[in-house]
């Protein structure tokens, strides 16, 4: 019942996301704005999420593959709150408030230099740890949350590039997806950590 409730809740969210953008205010996506909170919280969840399944799994099968998950939470985080940049305003106007710019902070090759490693460890990790093979013979595919968080992305990608409607409307169709994205990404670590649980 929880389950069935969780995908209701998910399409209807999905339906929703478009017919919400042209009503919402626009400043609810502004950058560090609402919505941008609300995903951060998301994100930092799901990386704690996936660290307590690192922990529950100690001995065990696919242990190491939940401490690489995490990580991959932590680096969309660290993408969301712009690498810290967002604690760091610089003006304000009728478009939303602006920050510091990287090229600006004090080593930020270095910071740069930093944050690709990183990524490189958490994909190479990522390839090297998730069963791929037995992810796709041994499990069953969710195909419809596959397919909306696809559809999903590539809303946040156009309305980033204010390719739909070309107005504030496209920044709260990207804000509102990305929401939905991070949360169904957490959904499925939870779901794949009892799938794997059940795996001999």
């Amino acid at each position: 019942m929880p389950e069935l409730a969780l995908k209701i809740g998910i399409v209807v969210y999905f339906l929703l996301i478009v017919p919400v953008a042209f009503v919402m205010p626009n400043y609810l996506a502004w950058e560090n704005g609402l919505l941008e909170m609300l995903q951060n919280m998301v994100l930092f969840f799901n990386v704690i999420l996936c660290f307590s399944f690192f922990r529950k799994t100690a001995g065990q099968q696919f242990h190491k593959l939940w401490l690489a998950v995490s990580g991959y939470f932590l680096l969309l985080f660290g993408r969301e709150i712009s690498w810290g940049r967002i604690f760091f305003q610089t003006d304000m106007d009728e478009h939303g408030p602006t920050f510091i710019s990287m090229s600006s902070v004090p080593g930020h090759q270095y910071i740069h230099g930093g944050i690709s490693i990183y990524t490189a460890i958490v994909l190479v990790s990522l390839i090297w740890l998730v069963p791929w093979k037995r992810i796709f013979r041994e499990i069953p595919v969710p195909k419809l949350g596959f397919a909306i968080l696809i559809v999903t992305a590539v809303l946040a990608a156009c309305g980033d590039k204010g390719l739909l409607f070309h107005s504030y409307v496209d920044s709260n169709i990207e804000e509102l997806a990305e929401l939905l994205s991070y949360i169904m990404q957490g959904g499925f670590a939870a779901w794949y950590y009892k799938q794997f649980k059940m795996l001999k």
